[in-house]
This record gives C-alpha cells, sequence and structure tokens, in this order.
C-alpha cells in the first residue's frame, strides 16, 4: 500500500508477486477476511492501492 502511495508500482507489482508465490490463491477477499472489519475509507483506500499493485 505504501509502495502504492509513493507511487512505487514497480515495487508494490513486486510485493504483489511474491505474496502470490507464498500464497498462490491471495486475493482482495482474502486480505478483506484475513484483516476483519475497518472503516469505509480505510478499505477503499487500501483494496484500491492492492489493486494497482495487481491483486485482483
Amino acid at each position: 500500500m505504501n509502495a502504492v502511495g509513493l507511487g512505487d508500482l514497480a515495487q508494490a507489482k513486486a510485493a504483489i508477486d511474491e505474496a502470490r508465490r507464498l500464497v498462490p490463491d491471495v486475493s482482495l477477499e482474502m486480505v478483506r477476511r484475513v484483516l476483519g472489519a475497518m472503516g469505509p475509507d480505510v478499505d477503499r483506500n487500501m483494496m484500491g492501492a492492492l489493486s494497482q499493485a495487481g491483486l485482483e
């Protein structure tokens, strides 16, 4: 999330690639389930950043 906010999409995509290597079925929905309830703004920002980094 920080890498996307700083405009470093290459680093963000590399982090998603590493996450997929460790957990091949990682997804936005999985992240939501694992992290639990978040405020709507936090959820929107986090999911948006993860999506920009390539997580689906």
